[in-house]
């Protein structure tokens, strides 16, 4: 599980430093148009992406979906859908009130920026797109997460708290952060989590880093 993080994260500092220099010349593909306001839930007793959530599709196809029900949508670690979803689920939960909220995770692999031996490794797995559905119950929040083309759950768990960490990334890039981690321990930065995926190796430090990032926007500033 952790190479595979590692594998995006590599392709998230790689995009980040990319888009200050060019546009995305290479868009994700668009919904076909329709009369609904994608932005708007549709006028069912469904909650917004539980449809989505219940059914194995390839990356592309859960990606349309998603920006048709107007969910939580993060595309190589930048937000362009929902995030005043992913706030007002922060600000219910800080207030004691139970929620839920569904994020839909999709990534490229930047054949520019990755390693020739590296892309011909992964190439076929890409895009991917991971699903993530967060559940606060009042107490404690739950999550779980799988690919959108796969049944079985990538991972799963609960925590006690979920932190908010925004600014300028210390790299000197100009990226500015804004990121949800859930954690148990209050004392959690993410300077420790950075550390953690660029290390060879579990520090015994290990269960004071256990945590899970649902929401990540890496944006360029000029």
């Amino acid at each position: 599980m952790k190479k595979i993080l590692v594998i995006l994260l590599t392709a998230l500092l790689a995009f980040s430093c990319a888009s200050c220099n060019k546009p995305d010349t290479e868009p994700a593909p668009s919904p076909a148009p329709n009369d609904t306001d994608p932005a708007q839930p549709s006028d069912t007793d469904e909650p917004s992406g539980e449809g989505l959530w219940e059914k194995k599709q390839s990356a592309d196809e859960a990606l349309a979906r998603a920006r048709a029900e107007g969910i939580v949508i993060t595309e190589n670690a930048h937000v362009t859908c929902g995030k005043e979803l992913m706030e007002d689920f922060y600000a219910k939960t800080k207030r004691g009130e139970p929620a839920s909220l569904l994020i839909a995770k999709y990534y490229t692999l930047d054949r520019e920026h990755t390693s020739e031996e590296l892309y011909e490794q992964e190439k076929d797995s890409y895009p991917m797109l991971f699903l993530t559905l967060v559940e606060y119950d009042g107490n404690e929040y739950s999550y779980k997460a799988r690919l959108s083309s796969d049944d079985a759950l990538d991972s799963s768990g609960s925590f006690k708290l979920l932190m908010h960490y925004s600014g300028f990334d210390p790299s000197g890039r100009g990226v500015y952060y804004d990121q949800y981690t859930l954690t148990n321990n209050e004392l959690l930065t993410r300077g420790r989590i950075m550390q953690y995926y660029i290390s060879s190796q579990l520090p015994p430090f290990w269960e004071d880093l256990a945590h899970y990032t649902i929401y990540s926007d890496l944006t360029p500033k000029s």
